[in-house]
């Protein structure tokens, strides 16, 4: 598999509040996700998408159609889409603690049981969310 450098935009535009880059948060294999922070001191976390003739592109615009759609308390909030010729940006919220599959699979050995349980049910609403409102795509 190719390896793609990814780069954080110099700025973000969101509903006139202008970000700009903080520190990297991770990547992976389809983008790098960066935070930023605007005057105010609010955060945003936004992935970043290079259209390497892969098929990125479908698979972007798959992801936005239907995040755009996810209204929920248990779901990142998608905030916004942006488009530059050879890459894309898709903002969203900041999510306060962090990667839930990097705490899973790096910390789940300190958490109570009754945290557990707490975890596995908000991410049971979400899933139930998702399929009650039709927005899950058969591949």
């Amino acid at each position: 598999m190719a390896r793609y450098h990814f780069e954080a935009p110099s700025v973000i535009n969101l509903n006139g509040s202008f970000y700009h880059p903080s520190h990297k948060l991770g990547s992976g294999g389809f983008g790098t996700v960066f935070a930023m922070v605007n005057s105010s001191g609010e955060k945003i976390a936004v992935k970043t998408v290079n259209d390497n003739g892969n098929d990125n592109f479908a698979l972007v615009n798959d992801e936005v159609t239907i995040w755009s759609r996810l209204r929920h308390k248990n779901i990142v909030q998608f905030y916004a889409y942006h488009t530059l010729p050879g890459v894309h940006f898709i903002s969203m919220e900041l999510a306060a603690y962090g990667d839930l599959q990097k705490f899973i699979t790096e910390q789940s050995h300190y958490c109570s049981p009754s945290l557990r349980r707490h975890i596995a049910s908000q991410l049971l609403e979400a899933v139930s969310f998702i399929h009650r409102n039709g927005l899950c795509i058969a591949t």
